[in-house]
């Protein structure tokens, strides 16, 4: 008996020492890591450093059932409002109404109230001069407590009562204490505020008898939101700790270093944005729109409370994250090509043209959109130009831009400079962005209908997610020209190297968490306003727009900026993607420490001969499955295939062949089998105009009766027909052994070339004739298809298209022997006349092509040698080149020197375009145009004369020797502004400077 009571009172006591147990506090290991760290903290304004005391967050602290009698008065004072709310919704019927205002009064007090506070303490520390004024300069120590005024007593005593062992209210900073006491404010409005609001939402929470399965699906998506955002808030406060919670740094700053990981790196300011995503999950919970609506208000009140209150406030501590304002050089380099720019119709000038016509344009086209008949299908079309135009016309034109410098070099060509080319670029791009945004809103305006219910089926909510989104938009477009700039905004990295920097690629601001937000959220208030209309036609329009600018982004943009500042330096993932894939990674390193674990378990229960579970294998297979799902390089085995690069596509330089690269050819069974069939088509089509002009050649050209031919029976043998080619000035030089071949072969653009040619004396015809053509010109060796485009002499004459004279005795039919000797005698183009080894007489001779008979194009030529004034072929000489040697801009030579320079070489080009003998001579400075006498016609119009002809021959061949050994292109209309070599030269310099990489 006596060991049962005993054992009865064991038992007793065991339980009193467990209920004395569950208020007991128990150590906090938070605490003494804290403790040993020591943070040290600065106060605002005079700087003064202190240790910062341990705090704990409001819900810990607040619902720790070990310190429920050691609460401070303020934590009671919370508790019991709190514990009201509860009671006033579970044990009464008050309506949601009430909640709803009780719900928007606590919200008003926490951004108001709050809000009022944090301002006044940011601008000129007003909440700590108050305190010290009325409160704080009361207090007089420890042992003088008691002759302090009753509200000093009173926050000494509730703070000791709060706070933990460190703190000591006489030793820290008036700030610190101030801090202290906004907190309490602060953790009432809060803890209430929230506790309203879930109050407010559930009062109108109806679960329906029978649940749907898109009752379930909402359900089941609140949930998700409602823990979305509970993570997001706990993740936030590890990350910003109690200090920047509750926006210590309004009162004083602390040395320590803060890590913005984990939902920080996904979105921006994720406690004033997805952090009230579980707001949107109750509305969806409640399905009701009035808990929509408030939930919308107080996000919006909260981002005010950002906008107005915090981001100015972080601003004034920490800096603007933005690109700092350029100083210097560089920013007299930026007013250079930007000076107040409209952008869309703001910074709009009256006194500029193009804006100008930007605004009556849009002016024509809103009135013109609602003056046309509903039925006409116009203004919808005229949606659908231009959407098209601002992506799909602006892709195309930075494509170019970017791979050949096809815009710069088209004002640079008509004598323009890179800053005209950007001016107009960026009027042309605004006005698309406005003329797209103008024609839209207003079909959109012409077909909206307001509605007669407003709680019919979706028209609330088409409403209320398209106003969203254009909001979203206009966030969107202010946060990236906020980064950008004007610079950014219109591509500036596209046209101007000069300002290519690559600390111009700054990842701040929306761009720390998206490359592109314009890829996602640049279009959302074209989706918007779709929704709101509830239009199939604009929802297509949109569509389309939004899948040309993904293509421009991808394959224009991505690959532009990968070129030109580095893969190193551009960003693969953006912060959202690369927050996401760390938070995986914690995820998938916990489960690497299971497996860890679990492979050990695994091999003791081996050790005591019991038959495994799962093999190793099989998990190890498993998890390399899944980290190759995921992409992770660091968790890929050694087999998984190679990580994918971004779709990074490295594009050649403008200047570059891009032709020569396979990999940029279409291929496929289509391309081929059509080439192949248009190649074999040629053949035939060729084949059969061989054949009918062989049948037409026999007789007498109807339209030129001296030019005919001869039937293949009756032409001379073609074996003593030679022509060949030579250069002019290396006719007497002697030839290197190993270039005896080509030395003679190759011309340089513009040079006259010696044609030798021999022919038998019993078969010459002074009708024989001599052509250039391109060696691909012909397919036919025996007959000429094609025309030599007046590139032709009559051999034994040396006369061709342009001469005029003529000779009857030359039209004759046949000669006799005698008139034959006599003519031949007579020929300046004959070079002897000598015996073959067959002892058959062969005359020699040689004519000069030169000035308009020479080709003024690079490529192969041959020469043909034609019998008697038709197209048959007796002989064809062996290829030759014609050239032109490329100009390489010399290093080291100032301005001065360098167009001096250019101006040397380009003389004899100048000359030799203008027929010059060499004897002739030209100064830098000499105006050709009048020394030539040919008319200037700049600004004026009329049909050209002849000598206007010969001016714009000469241009044609000037510019096309100019880009082919400058590598830069003019319009041939620069002949009447730049007329001297000094000032071509003058252009050619300033074209090379602004298109070569350095630039």
């Amino acid at each position: 008996m006596e060991k049962t009571t005993n054992d009865k009172s064991e038992v007793k006591e065991e339980k009193g020492s467990f209920f004395s147990n569950l208020f007991k506090s128990r150590p906090n290991l938070e605490y003494e890591l804290y403790k040993k760290k020591k943070t040290i903290g600065r106060t605002l304004p005079n700087n003064v450093e202190f240790e910062v005391p341990y705090t704990t967050d409001v819900m810990n602290h607040l619902f720790d059932i070990t310190k429920i009698f050691s609460h401070s008065i303020f934590e009671y004072a919370t508790l019991f409002v709190f514990f009201i709310q509860v009671f006033l919704f579970f044990c009464t019927n008050v309506s949601g109404t009430f909640f709803m205002y009780t719900s928007i009064i606590w919200r008003l007090l926490y951004n108001g109230g709050i809000g009022y506070l944090l301002k006044i303490q940011s601008d000129r520390y007003g909440v700590v001069k108050f305190m010290k004024k009325h409160i704080f300069n009361h207090v007089k120590g420890k042992e003088h407590q008691d002759e302090e005024k009753f509200i000093v007593r009173l926050i000494r005593q509730q703070f000791n009562r709060k706070m933990s062992d460190d703190y000591d209210f006489d030793k820290v900073p008036v700030e610190y204490n101030c801090w202290i006491l906004f907190r309490c404010i602060e953790d009432f409005i809060l803890v209430n505020d929230l506790t309203s609001y879930c109050c407010f939402s559930f009062r109108y929470l109806i679960i329906p008898e029978h649940l749907a399965v898109t009752d379930i699906l909402r359900y089941v998506g609140a949930f998700l939101l409602i823990s979305f955002n509970i993570w997001v808030k706990q993740d936030a406060h590890r990350v910003v700790k109690d200090f920047a919670w509750y926006w210590g740094d309004f009162f004083f700053l602390v040395d320590s270093n803060l890590t913005f990981d984990g939902v920080f790196e996904i979105v921006p300011h994720p406690m004033y944005s997805v952090g009230y995503i579980g707001y949107y999950g109750s509305a969806l919970m409640t399905k009701s729109y009035l808990v929509l609506f408030i939930s919308l208000l107080i996000h919006a009140s909260q981002l005010a409370f950002l906008v107005f209150v915090e981001n100015p406030h972080i601003q004034k501590v920490y800096g603007s994250s933005n690109p700092q304002r350029p100083s210097g050089i560089e920013l007299e380099k930026l007013r250079k090509y930007f000076n107040k720019d409209a952008i869309g119709f703001f910074r709009l000038d009256i006194y500029k043209s193009s804006d100008i016509l930007s605004l009556v344009i849009c002016i024509i086209t809103v009135v013109y959109t609602f003056a046309i008949d509903k039925s006409s299908k116009m203004p919808i079309i005229m949606c659908w130009i231009w959407r098209l135009s601002s992506s799909l016309g602006v892709g195309i034109i930075l494509y170019f831009q970017s791979n050949f410098n096809s815009w710069n070099k088209h004002y640079i060509k008509n004598g323009q400079s890179i800053r005209e080319a950007f001016q107009q670029w960026k009027n042309i791009y605004n006005f698309l962005t406005c003329i797209t945004f103008v024609s839209f809103i207003a079909y959109a305006i012409r077909n909206y209908t307001l509605p007669d219910q407003w709680t019919y089926g979706t028209v609330l909510l088409r409403h209320t997610v398209g106003f969203l989104l254009i909001i979203l938009h206009i966030y969107t477009a202010t946060e990236m020209y906020e980064v950008l700039g004007d610079y950014g905004w219109f591509y500036g990295d596209f046209f101007i190297k000069e300002l290519i920097s690559s600390e111009r690629l700054a990842y701040t601001g929306i761009y720390r968490f998206l490359n592109n937000p314009e890829k996602f959220m640049g279009q959302a208030a074209f989706y918007g306003i779709a929704l709101i209309t509830n239009s199939w036609p604009l929802a297509f329009c949109t569509l389309a727009g939004h899948i040309f600018i993904l293509i421009l982004l991808e394959f224009v943009e991505k690959p532009h900026m990968n070129r030109i500042y580095g893969n190193g330096l551009v960003r693969k993932k953006s912060g959202a993607e690369s927050g996401i894939m760390k938070e995986v990674s914690k995820f998938m390193s916990r489960d690497a420490r299971i497996k860890n674990i679990y492979d050990t378990v695994q091999r003791d229960i081996k050790e005591l001969g019991l038959k495994r579970v799962v093999s190793n294998k099989s998990l190890k297979r498993a998890v390399n499955k899944w980290a190759n799902s995921l992409n992770d390089p660091d968790t890929v085995s050694p087999t998984t295939d190679e990580e994918d690069s971004d779709g990074i596509v490295l594009v050649a330089s403008s200047r570059s062949n891009n032709n020569n690269n396979p990999n940029l050819k279409r291929r496929g069974s289509f391309s081929n089998s059509a080439t192949k069939f248009l190649e074999k088509t040629k053949e035939v089509v060729d084949d059969t105009t061989e054949k009918v002009l062989q049948q037409f050649t026999k007789s007498i050209d109807s339209n030129n009766p001296n030019k005919q031919s001869e039937s293949p029976d009756s032409l001379p043998i073609n074996e003593f027909y030679q022509v060949d080619v030579s250069n002019v000035s290396k006719l007497d030089k002697v030839e290197h052994k190993n270039h005896n071949e080509l030395e003679g072969k190759i011309f340089e653009l513009g040079s006259p070339i010696r044609i030798q040619w021999s022919a038998p004396k019993s078969s010459i015809t002074p009708f024989d004739w001599i052509g250039i053509y391109r060696v691909t010109q012909n397919k036919k060796r025996s007959v000429t298809t094609k025309s030599c485009k007046g590139r032709w002499l009559y051999n034994l004459t040396g006369k061709g298209k342009n001469d005029d004279e003529s000779n009857d005795e030359d039209k004759k039919e046949s000669w006799t022997d005698e008139e034959r000797e006599e003519f031949l005698k007579n020929s300046k183009f004959i070079t002897s006349i000598k015996k073959n080894e067959k002892g058959e007489e062969i005359v020699n001779g040689e004519v000069i092509f030169e000035n308009d008979l020479i080709p003024w194009e690079l490529g192969s030529y041959e020469v043909r040698y034609h019998y008697k004034d038709g197209y048959n072929v007796l002989s064809v000489s062996q290829p030759f080149e014609i050239i032109a040697n490329y100009y390489e801009i010399k290093k080291g030579l100032t301005e001065e020197e360098n167009i001096k320079d250019i101006a040397n070489y380009l003389l004899p080009i100048v000359k030799n375009c203008l027929y010059m003998k060499e004897n002739e001579t030209l100064g830098l400075d000499e105006d050709f145009i009048a020394t030539k006498g040919w008319p200037n016609r700049v600004g004026t119009g009329g049909v050209a004369t002849d000598a206007e002809k010969q001016k714009n021959s000469f241009s044609k061949r000037l510019f096309y020797s100019i880009k082919m050994i400058f590598g830069i292109e003019f319009s041939k209309k620069l002949i009447d502004y730049y007329s001297t070599v000094q000032s071509l030269a003058t252009q050619i310099n300033r074209a090379q400077v602004v298109l070569s990489p350095e630039y």
